[in-house]
């Protein structure tokens, strides 16, 4: 915790002069910095990438900073613009190698519209052997109620916010949930979590609102990108034609961000303006009763 804290305080100057020279491009994760460039003209990306990452490269060494460039990857969204960018920042002295997609400690970025799911798939095998852990436990006499959330659930959701999460995942840990909480088998799942625990911490709830208030996030502090956000959400929009958006072609918090409204039965008249159909009005307040609960959240977090 400690070294956290040091790293934080040492590379705060760094992030500072970085975002003041180049806004919403550079973020931190803890003693990790990562830098994204958009532009829609090829030769000035390349450029101001370029740029940007030898700025960032040359503050660090003149502070005492070790870059690695076993771990430090450039991930672009084409290949030949990979091989661009990669060869401008060797003529400058900064030799990044490229990759599809890089993971260190959880955080993964993939290029373009890939869908990597490799580490959900890992994480999830995690989630499934905590939950059996927990069970042997529970047998032993144990209370593990308390025990599943922060770590069964954590485990299983990781991604959610760029990947979504399918309607078999939300009945899985249902499931779970019930299982903890009460041993005997042919309840209704969603009941006994709802009777049990409350409507807030039923998985649909948990894993939509996880979705949805990262998006609401990205909105909020990433104002200058909201006209190309505008953009991006009206075209997927009309490539879907008012059809549901397939989860294998969820590849961000965009996607994720359709899919589950659309899932919910909610308008998607903006990226920030949702709605529920009079069709569909009833189902916030009676037989879907989660719905009401997202609704109220959201509603509150906005406020």
């Amino acid at each position: 915790k400690r070294s956290n804290t040091m790293a934080r305080i040492v590379l705060y100057p760094l992030l500072e002069e970085m975002s003041l020279v180049s806004p919403e491009t550079v973020f931190c994760y803890v003693d990790d910095l990562s830098q994204t460039e958009r532009n829609k003209n090829r030769e000035a990306l390349v450029k101001r990438a370029a740029e940007n990452m030898t700025l960032a490269y040359r503050k660090l060494t003149d502070a005492g900073f070790k870059v690695s460039f076993k771990k430090s990857r450039l991930v672009c969204s084409s290949n030949d613009l990979s091989k661009e960018v990669a060869k401008e920042l060797k003529r400058r002295g900064v030799p990044l190698s490229m990759a599809i997609a890089v993971t260190d400690l959880g955080i993964q970025a993939t290029t373009a519209s890939r869908r990597d799911i490799e580490i959900i798939k890992d994480r999830k095998h995690k989630a499934k052997e905590k939950h059996e852990n927990l069970q042997k436990l529970a047998s032993w006499g144990g209370k593990t109620q308390n025990m599943h959330k922060p770590s069964v659930v954590a485990a299983y959701t990781y991604g959610c916010e760029a990947l979504g999460v399918s309607s078999a995942s939300v009945q899985e840990l249902r499931r779970w949930r019930a299982q903890c909480l009460h041993d005997k088998s042919g309840q209704c799942p969603a009941t006994l979590v709802a009777l049990m625990d409350g409507v807030q911490e039923d998985p649909l709830v948990k894993t939509s609102l996880l979705v949805i208030l990262a998006w609401l996030r990205l909105w909020r502090d990433l104002p200058r990108r909201r006209p190309q956000i505008c953009e991006a959400w009206n075209l997927r929009l009309s490539k879907l034609d008012g059809k549901q958006l397939p989860l294998n072609q969820v590849s961000g918090p965009l996607g994720a961000t359709i899919f589950t409204l659309q899932r919910l039965a909610w308008t998607l008249d903006a990226p920030n303006k949702w709605g529920v159909p009079l069709e569909n009005l009833d189902l916030l307040y009676t037989r879907l009763g989660p719905l009401k609960g997202i609704h109220d959240h959201i509603t509150a977090a906005s406020e």
